[in-house]
């Protein structure tokens, strides 16, 4: 494994990882952190020549995560593999569904509210002086979030407004939401649009508010 080099797809939140490998193995591992993020066939990242390139989604933005590529060979990983570090720049508020290859960028600095709730019960034993906590279940990070709608990153206010609405009408489809520093699986509803004071001639502004719940991987381990 040679060449590893990591770069910020446009302004988006994706990164594209590339790198060179003299002879083609089975499949590749990508690592992010340590951690595998995905398994690819060589064939479905071959570019030309000896160059691989695979895009990677998902990963916090404005954080420096270490990435790193290994070949597999008949069950063997590449024993020596170069890494890089890299931190994707990220502005504002992003909606992506991957399923359908659509995003939307909501631009702000709304802190919006966040919580991470347990369902639990709190009693009281008859004779004691010590409540008893029990919880049932711990959920993940859930609240709401508000930002503009407007044209940028390369798209026009329509097809914003025409992706979001997209997004609305499947309240089922999970996507990935990135606000600050996080990035996470999340389902999205009550999505509302609504007139904008921002708007001025030439120009057009919407208010959008929606709320959120994490699915999918929890940064921690539940015992209850």
């Amino acid at each position: 494994m040679t060449g590893l080099s990591v770069a910020q797809v446009g302004q988006t939140p994706t990164v594209d990882i590339e790198w060179q490998r003299s002879t083609t193995p089975d499949r590749f591992v990508i690592l992010r952190d340590g951690r595998i993020s995905r398994t690819v066939d060589a064939e479905d990242v071959y570019v030309s020549g000896t160059t691989y390139r695979y895009r990677s989604h998902g990963s916090r933005p404005n954080w420096s995560h270490r990435y790193e590529v290994r070949a597999v060979v008949n069950g063997r990983t590449s024993a020596t593999n170069p890494d890089v570090y890299y931190a994707v720049p990220v502005e504002g508020i992003w909606l992506i569904d991957r399923d359908r290859d659509i995003n939307v960028t909501l631009m702000g600095n709304d802190e919006g509210t966040w919580s991470m709730e347990d369902d639990a019960s709190v009693y009281t034993p008859i004779g004691s002086t010590q409540p008893v906590r029990i919880v049932n279940g711990m959920r993940g990070l859930e609240g709401s979030l508000s930002g503009a709608l407007m044209a940028g990153f390369g798209k026009t206010f329509r097809a914003m407004e025409a992706d979001l609405y997209a997004i609305k009408e499947r309240p089922y489809q999970t996507v990935q939401l990135i606000a600050g520093d996080m990035s996470f699986e999340a389902l999205v509803g009550n999505i509302t649009i609504s007139p904008s004071p921002k708007t001025r001639a030439g120009e057009v502004y919407k208010n959008v508010s929606f709320d959120f719940w994490q699915v999918g991987d929890l940064p921690f381990d539940a015992v209850v």
